[in-house]
């Protein structure tokens, strides 16, 4: 568990809104480390791991308001989305049969989705295809909403890996050595705006402190430790449309 702030105290400190959509969260607010559990089996489709708000202890302790802010993306993104209830920053999590990373076989037996088991040699096509599919209905969900129509709003999609370890570091970092592991490999980050504009690309070496950094710069939240030095983070703020 963290002690550091988080962009959830610069968003309140600023008087924005902030919601976390969990997809296979129990509730709202809920600290269980896995779900669901079926018979006397814990199936990992939702795993705390990838809900990082939970990791901050001004977050995540007894009784704290801001875990209602932290809901299961079923049901409740679909009902923001209609009544223009949609928070000023939204983070969304996949579960793990849609987040390409897949599950036991034998858990993925138990829900009636094989392709969701990894398989032995690690190469995890099902489970690409389940998250593929997954990011297309969601952004469209997103997309064909009176939110996305009336709002100027920003979809970013970020993988947090790819399939591989990686030697290049992140901005600003030294050149590693022959073999030194620094990170995940290279991982796509796709800017989707609701404003018209040109199609734009950046060459700018990133990572996700990048990404932080970009939020903080547009909003006005000013910085969280490092993040708005320009040699360690830099932003992409050109891939936003005004």
């Amino acid at each position: 568990m963290f002690a550091g702030k988080t962009i959830v105290d610069q968003l309140e400190n600023k008087g924005l809104s902030w919601k976390a959509y969990m997809e296979s969260l129990p509730s709202a607010g809920s600290q269980v480390e896995y779900a669901p559990t079926i018979g006397s089996s814990t199936v990992k489709l939702y795993a705390q791991k990838h809900n990082p708000f939970m990791y901050f202890s001004d977050i995540n302790y007894p009784g704290s308001p801001r875990l209602q802010n932290i809901v299961p993306q079923e049901n409740n993104l679909n009902a923001d989305l209609a009544s223009g209830k949609v928070p000023n920053f939204v983070w969304i999590s996949p579960n793990q049969c849609h987040d390409m990373h897949g599950i036991s076989p034998s858990g993925a037996a138990l829900i009636g989705l094989p392709q969701c088991g990894y398989p032995a040699s690690g190469l995890d096509h099902g489970a690409i295809q389940l998250g593929d599919t997954y990011v297309k209905d969601t952004v469209q969900q997103i997309m064909d909403s009176p939110t996305w129509k009336t709002t100027k709003s920003s979809i970013v999609l970020a993988w947090d890996e790819n399939d591989y370890s990686g030697s290049t570091g992140g901005p600003g970092s030294p050149v590693g050595q022959n073999g030194a592991i620094l990170g995940g490999g290279h991982a796509p980050t796709i800017v989707i705006n609701s404003a018209d504009g040109p199609h734009k690309t950046t060459n700018q070496v990133s990572d996700h402190y990048t990404l932080l950094s970009t939020i903080e710069h547009m909003w006005h939240l000013g910085c969280l430790a490092n993040t708005c030095s320009p040699t360690t983070s830099g932003t992409f703020e050109e891939l936003f449309r005004p």
